[in-house]
């Protein structure tokens, strides 16, 4: 159903009148709000956040100051992670952390360059956990440790051993892993940032083109780099029929349509949105929807007949007949004891 709920994002985008001028305080909270669920894990809260962002007048200038160009130097690293073990502030420390977030490290120096920069614990287990990947790793706090490096067949490990402090007192840590290379990594901020350029390519103005033409000339590698690039040869044209139902079906599945995008970024690229926002201002795609998604309602009879054609030996009856329960939801005609009844074979049962 996720397709469903998918198109009625869109169809409400399509249909809705131009919203009030919100207050300048609100605005900026609601697009800060808009800007975290651009990297949610739900894919459809993901599309609505481009979608909104595109209708939002102050979006530009907002894009502008979250998705700078990505370059990283060892100048610019070693005062970010001189700021984890110093005095700063805790804001200040945080600010750090998410510079190095975003301007990550790896962009412009090795792993063993990186750590030779570090001069304290906070800031050798912050490395660690870009290094692995913010989503997968989390070090801890407290940490004293040695780090090894090696070079592999599949790329860089470090491992590391050392000790934590922990609520329950010190404990002794030890690990290894794969150190993951600009072109895997699976930054939150470069998630969102990589989402973000499609609403500026949407906007179609000169000032959107010509920032998303400064975030292409950041790290070739860097998801935001990569995705600023394509957008930029690949256009958005007006789909016509083909085009619409090849989307309409990759939105069947999520890991096709979300993961296209990013190697191995599992909370999904922004393929799948760049195609729905390209369809905002098409002519053709109000009425193509409506077809797509008629009345949801019970009707026991053609619910009988759709179970019945689940074990019909003509395989194309049958996915078809799948396909219309997967939105003609059988509970909606039958209760569950009625559906197993009408499903006479075992093909049958395991499609319910």
């Amino acid at each position: 159903m996720r397709h469903v709920f998918v198109a009625v994002a869109l169809l409400g985008v399509s249909l809705a009148a131009a919203p009030l001028k919100p207050d300048a305080k609100a605005e900026r909270k609601r697009l800060d709000i808009l800007w975290h669920q651009l990297d949610s894990a739900d894919p459809v809260e993901r599309l609505r956040a481009v979608l909104a962002l595109a209708d939002a007048p102050e979006a530009l200038a907002f894009i502008q100051q979250k998705v700078p160009p990505l370059h990283a130097t060892k100048a610019a690293t070693k005062p970010r992670l001189d700021a984890l073990d110093g005095d700063a502030t805790a804001i200040e420390k945080e600010a750090a952390r998410d510079e190095l977030r975003y301007f990550h490290p790896s962009m412009g120096a090795t792993p063993k360059e990186q750590f030779e920069l570090s001069s304290g614990p906070r800031a050798k287990a912050e490395l660690l956990r870009l290094w692995a990947g913010e989503r997968d790793f989390e070090p801890g706090e407290g940490i004293d440790f040695t780090i090894a490096f090696e070079n592999r067949k599949d790329g860089p490990y470090v491992a590391y051993s050392g000790s934590a402090t922990t609520p329950g007192g010190t404990a002794r840590i030890f690990n290894s892993f794969r150190i993951k290379s600009v072109g895997e990594i699976e930054c939150r901020a470069w998630n969102a940032s990589a989402h973000a350029m499609l609403v500026l390519h949407g906007m179609k103005s000169e000032r959107a083109t010509s920032h998303l033409t400064t975030v292409a000339k950041g790290h070739p590698e860097a998801l935001p780099t990569r995705t600023a690039a394509k957008l930029l040869k690949s256009g958005m044209s007006e789909p016509d029929r083909k085009q619409f139902e090849a989307s309409w079906t990759l939105c069947y599945d999520e890991a096709a349509a979300f993961g296209s995008v990013g190697r191995g970024h599992r909370f999904g690229g922004p393929e799948i949105p760049r195609l729905l926002l390209g369809w905002c201002e098409s002519p053709s795609i109000v009425p193509w929807l409506k077809e797509k998604l008629p009345a949801i309602a019970a009707d026991r009879k053609k619910t009988e007949s759709r179970l019945d054609n689940l074990h019909s030996d003509n395989d194309a009856t049958a996915a078809a007949a799948y396909d219309d329960l997967l939105y003609f939801h059988p509970s909606l005609a039958f209760e569950l004891r009625e559906q197993v009844k009408l499903a006479a074979n075992d093909r049958a049962k395991s499609r319910l």
